[in-house]
């Protein structure tokens, strides 16, 4: 979970409430300093701040032994391999054209849940889509 502090008003903030802290708390707030890399973020910034440092590299610093920067982790792969899904079914044309469309707004961003329940969540949240059951 990506936590940030408010350079305005020194607050602590989840990402997911970022949104509602530059609308209705803090209208100073401009700048965004993530609490665990340190890095801040201007405006809308923020958003791209999907991932983080880890613990490991966060409390052993020089010890740290993390993957090796060629090879991407198991989560990235899975992810990778999610996403290309939404990819290659967007371009099937025995596709509805809305379906299609759907599909290519969904490979657009880089963090789509794999888990039902999230997955559903996201889409009507982040897509706006009408669930039907």
């Amino acid at each position: 979970m990506v936590v940030f502090i408010c350079n305005a008003c020194g607050q602590s903030i989840k990402k997911s409430k970022v949104e509602k802290h530059f609308q209705l708390e803090c209208a100073n707030c401009n700048v965004l300093s993530c609490i665990d890399c340190g890095k801040e973020f201007v405006g809308e910034e923020y958003a791209m701040h999907t991932s983080c440092i880890s613990e490991g590299e966060k409390y052993q610093g020089k010890l740290y032994k993390g993957p090796t920067v060629d090879t991407p982790t198991k989560g990235v792969r899975k992810q990778e391999q999610w996403l290309q899904k939404f990819q290659d079914t967007a371009k099937s044309t025995s596709l509805d054209p809305k379906i299609a469309q759907l599909m290519e707004a969904i490979a657009s961003y880089h963090n789509v849940p794999r888990k039902r329940k999230k997955f559903e969540n996201f889409a009507i949240n982040s897509l706006h889509v009408l669930m039907l059951e």
